[in-house]
């Protein structure tokens, strides 16, 4: 536990560095007027965590859902708690985001160590752990987003499947379902351990019913509100957002990506580092595949259904636009690695994606796309 902690505290700091540096390397774009007027200080350190989708976060807690579209794809959960631990805004809700990211980001990271630990061992459980933190995308987990709630909630799930509780199992996705549309990808898993409990005991575990309930409360408030039960999804194709979603997006996606890379940097990019992150989506996109494959081979049935039903929510619902962002809680990943990698191999690994997260962090935290 200790390590673990070391760990979060010594990334935390890493990337705190990194905001620093990157403002005298790459020129900034972030804005650091007052948002709504909520007093922050120091601005520095903390508007940068607050980019993109971030801002978006912020209004839903300030303002809820006041219009049809744009808003309705950040799910509830995240944006609720910081208005209810902030006492319906008595406590600053910028502060109050934080707070509930990285201490999510904390108590996740505990959790998983553990989880891997008792699935496996010691030592595979401080790489996950490391490999999940050095992550390309890890940055996230520290910023005015649900990536740590949503990770926290997704290792609880799996802990207490282990634990053979399967209503709390089922409650927990539930409150998943209803942060991010990811956590629908733990259901499939939950009517796999539901299918062996049948098998053995006779007995049809109906809480497991439960599961979808956070996503079905979302699709009827937006149904009350808008007039339209799965605007959540359907909002994915606002031209903001750019996604293609239906049955050939996979094909779609790996076109488009492969077709940009051949046409090489455009002049209507706005800066220098569109066509790199093109090429690092691109490669993300086959690691995905990759991974998909391996952890199918050598983890148990619970982690590779995880996996694969994530997966199909990437490729057949979004956009390579976001891939990095969205691997990054499917911990299965981090687990094959740790198992299949020499030494050689996982330092050569961490070295990359070491490189990598400063890449994309140093984007992130100056206001340039990167996932």
């Amino acid at each position: 536990m200790k390590k673990v902690i070391f760990l979060i505290a010594a990334i935390y700091i890493f990337f705190q560095l990194i905001n620093i540096i990157s403002h005298y390397l790459i020129f900034d774009r972030t804005s650091y007027e007052l948002l709504y007027n909520i007093p922050v200080f120091p601005r520095g350190a903390i508007f940068p965590w607050l980019n993109f989708d971030g801002k978006n976060y912020l209004n839903i807690v300030l303002n809820g859902y006041p219009f049809g579209d744009i808003l309705s794809v950040y799910f509830p959960l995240y944006p609720l708690l910081v208005r209810i631990f902030s006492l319906n805004l008595i406590f600053n809700p910028i502060y109050m985001g934080f707070i509930i990211s990285i201490t999510s980001t904390l108590i996740a990271s505990i959790v998983l160590f553990n989880l891997v630990k008792i699935e496996f061992n010691d030592k595979i459980a401080i790489r996950s752990t490391f490999l999940l933190f050095i992550f390309p995308a890890s940055y996230y987990f520290f910023a005015y987003y649900s990536e740590g709630l949503f990770l926290l909630l997704t290792v609880l799930v799996f802990w207490f499947i282990r634990k053979k509780n399967i209503l709390i199992a089922s409650i927990i996705t539930s409150f998943a379902t209803a942060t991010r549309p990811f956590g629908l990808a733990l259901i499939p898993t939950l009517l796999y351990e539901g299918y062996k409990i049948y098998h053995k005991k006779k007995k049809i575990p109906w809480e497991i019913a439960i599961a979808p309930l956070g996503f079905i409360l979302y699709a009827i408030f937006t149904y009350l509100k808008f007039g339209d039960m799965f605007l959540m999804i359907t909002a994915q194709s606002n031209a903001r957002f750019g996604r293609s979603i239906d049955i050939l997006s996979p094909y779609h996606e790996f076109r488009d990506v492969i077709l940009k890379i051949i046409s090489g940097p455009q002049s209507s990019y706005d800066n220098i580092f569109v066509y790199p992150v093109i090429i690092i989506e691109f490669l993300f996109g086959v690691y995905t595949l990759l991974i998909l494959y391996l952890v199918f081979k050598k983890l148990p049935p619970h982690y590779s259904i995880y996996t694969l039903s994530s997966v199909i929510l990437i490729f057949f619902g979004s956009s390579f636009s976001s891939i990095i962002r969205y691997l990054l809680p499917i911990f299965p990943a981090y687990i094959i690695l740790s198992l299949l990698l020499s030494k050689k191999q996982l330092i050569f690994l961490s070295i990359v994606s070491l490189l990598l997260l400063v890449f994309a962090s140093s984007l992130f935290l100056r206001n340039y796309w990167i996932s």
